[in-house]
């Protein structure tokens, strides 16, 4: 079973283009997932945010509505955060796991240490 999220739809004072009445994220438990998923609801690949935190794509409110039409499961905002925020302290406890939120993604590196 595929599980695909969309958190909280917000109307952001800086918002441009399609996001004036709102936008949310699209994020998977894995990247294959998300890839799959946002096919089927005509994303373009090029829309892809790879973001270490949160790889996700950007919706407007209509396709946060199509989203949910083919199975996205909604969370808040806040949950969303929660649970990145417990994968990130679950990483630095264990060091051998991969981030395992609702949306398991590459582990981050360390930055390198100047010389």
């Amino acid at each position: 079973m595929m599980s695909v999220y969309v958190d909280t739809l917000i109307v952001y004072p800086n918002a441009w283009g399609p996001f004036l009445k709102g936008s949310c994220h699209l994020v998977a438990d894995t990247l294959d997932e998300l890839h799959e998923f946002a096919d089927k609801t005509g994303m373009k690949r090029h829309w892809f945010q790879y973001h270490t935190r949160i790889p996700h794509y950007d919706l407007t409110p209509t396709k946060r509505s199509l989203a949910i039409q083919y199975g996205a499961i909604p969370i808040s905002a806040m949950e969303a955060a929660r649970q990145r925020k417990d994968a990130r302290k679950k990483i630095q406890t264990d060091q051998s796991s991969q981030l395992t939120f609702h949306f398991k993604t590459e582990p981050t590196r360390a930055p390198k240490e100047k010389k």
